[in-house]
């Protein structure tokens, strides 16, 4: 028999109009940002009797509830991001172009996904319906890829069958964004930032309900955005934000063959250790946590704008 490899799988995935319903004529689209190290997958809880019985043994076990969850690691690029993008946000308008970017935004709710997990060389393809993305990591390195997870959660139903419900999905070219592509920006002023990390989370959740072995919804909970930025240490003005609590900005500008994505972050405050250490004999590096939080003008915690079209 053949053993399936690696190399010769894929991820594809399509919105839900409805929880947990794959479209029925699903558009797939081939999820090429994703890299070697995916973790979705279902599982059952264990229910174990507890009867008493002479033996000392268990008497019989029940599968309880099915979960859904993992994780996707991805290298981070304009195209065919905008459906994650859209997925950790719950809110996207524009069109991706020049004059009408995509926005994304925290949005009251969140979409769902089905997810197509395929091994193309042994025929076997495995559904995964109702996926909600709970959390985004992404992390700046200077001369690095930018690179990330995308983790989440989903009603714990899939199926298998031996053909891909698409058989020609969408695939978007790709490419992949870099350090040498990213500028920082604090308080509108570039920056030397040698790295840049952040989180954006959902406090998602599962509802169960009577009558069934899989989530009834998934419900977008308290959402946080959080990060961690080094910079040369030149001046005091990072640690005067963090010493007075000021309101910070950050944004992050990625630029690369005339498209572009920027992370905005229009209400930050520092936390954490607030002076810097002396580490080494070479450049002292400035390293302080931060949380980004409600912004009126925004009407979001952050604000991402893409150009990819």
């Amino acid at each position: 028999m053949t053993q399936a490899t690696g190399s010769n799988s894929q991820l594809l995935i399509v919105k839900e109009a409805i929880f947990g319903v794959t479209p029925s004529t699903p558009n797939y689209a081939l999820l090429n940002s994703a890299v070697y190290g995916e973790s979705i997958n279902s599982s059952s809880e264990e229910l174990v009797s507890n009867q008493i019985n002479s033996k000392r043994s268990i008497q019989r076990t029940r599968n309880g509830m099915f979960k859904g969850s993992g994780s996707i690691p991805i290298e981070f690029g304009n195209d065919s991001t905008d459906l994650l993008l859209e997925g950790i946000a719950g809110s996207k308008s524009g069109a991706g172009t020049s004059v009408s970017p995509y926005v994304f935004k925290r949005g009251s709710s969140l979409p769902s996904f089905s997810i197509e997990k395929g091994f193309k060389d042994i025929g076997q393809y495995f559904t995964f319906t109702g996926n909600v993305f709970n959390q985004l990591d992404l992390n700046f390195e200077a001369g690095q890829n930018i690179s990330g997870t995308v983790s989440t959660i989903s009603k714990g139903e899939v199926t298998n069958a031996q053909t891909s419900a698409d058989a020609s999905p969408s695939v978007v070219s790709f490419e992949n964004l870099t350090g040498i592509d990213t500028n920082v920006y604090i308080n509108n002023v570039l920056a030397n930032v040698p790295s840049i990390n952040f989180s954006i989370t959902n406090g998602a959740t599962e509802q169960a309900v009577l009558g069934s072995k899989f989530a009834k919804s998934i419900n977008a909970g308290t959402g946080e955005t959080t990060g961690s930025i080094t910079v040369l240490f030149e001046d005091e003005s990072i640690f005067d934000a963090w010493l007075n609590e000021s309101i910070s900005t950050i944004k992050i500008e990625c630029i690369y063959n005339s498209k572009s994505i920027v992370f905005e972050f229009n209400s930050v405050k520092y936390n954490a250790a607030g002076v810097p250490n002396i580490e080494t004999a070479e450049g002292v590096l400035y390293t302080l946590n931060w949380r980004a939080v409600y912004n009126a003008t925004d009407d979001s915690d952050f604000k991402i704008t893409m150009i990819n079209q």
